[in-house]
């Protein structure tokens, strides 16, 4: 009995090592660790569709879900960047096309290019029902235009429609209209070239 006994000692005492070697090479469950890595792929696919999908994974599972968060908030940063540059070229664009005409002095006073359009500047015209002037507005076209502080030569502009029906605004000072081919006063030289190729400005010298 006490070898019998003996015996069953030690082949339970093996029993027992035989099984916490087991144990030991066990792989462990999943941690949090392996979550957090699949939580990172979570994050980084998220990239495609949405950052925030992203950082809600890193979220709900911390370590390596941080990564994801990253990845997440970065791209969710980039394609707001990529709308906003998207958005400022479309403005850039619009304001390339607003309508200004090209190869006029930058200093004259253009009247509304909503005006009535009309040909021969400097002659009267009807302004939406009021006395106006066909002043310069292009290379070959006039707006008739009324006036709004309606002062005399020489007086301070910053607009067209600020000088009287017989003027128009140039370099800061209301100036006389006069067709290039007779000049002001006689003198086709003081007819000053303000981009339209039949009309100008009068410059008298001091």
């Amino acid at each position: 009995m006490a070898r019998v006994w003996g015996l069953g000692t030690a082949g339970a005492f093996c029993l027992a090592l035989g099984c916490a070697e087991s144990e030991s090479i066990q792989q462990p469950p999943p941690s949090n660790g392996g979550d957090s890595s699949s939580a990172g792929n979570s994050g980084a696919g998220a990239q495609a569709g949405s950052g925030q999908g992203g950082a809600n994974q890193a979220g709900t599972n911390p370590g390596g879900g941080n990564a994801g968060a990253q990845a997440g908030s970065g791209n969710g940063g980039s394609g707001n960047g990529g709308s906003g540059n998207g958005s400022g070229a479309g403005g850039s664009a619009n304001g390339g096309s607003a309508g200004q005409p090209i190869g006029m002095d930058p200093d004259l006073g253009l009247p509304d290019g909503n005006g009535p359009p009309c040909s021969n500047v400097g002659a009267s015209c009807n302004a939406d029902g009021e006395p106006g002037v066909c002043r310069i507005y292009s290379q070959d076209e006039g707006r008739c235009e009324s006036c709004t502080g309606c002062v005399g030569l020489d007086q301070p502009c910053q607009q067209s429609s600020d000088c009287d029906i017989i003027f128009q605004c140039y370099q800061g000072t209301c100036h006389n209209l006069c067709d290039r081919g007779f000049g002001c006063s006689g003198e086709p030289e003081w007819c000053v070239d303000v981009g339209s190729g039949e009309y100008g400005v009068c410059e008298y010298p001091n």
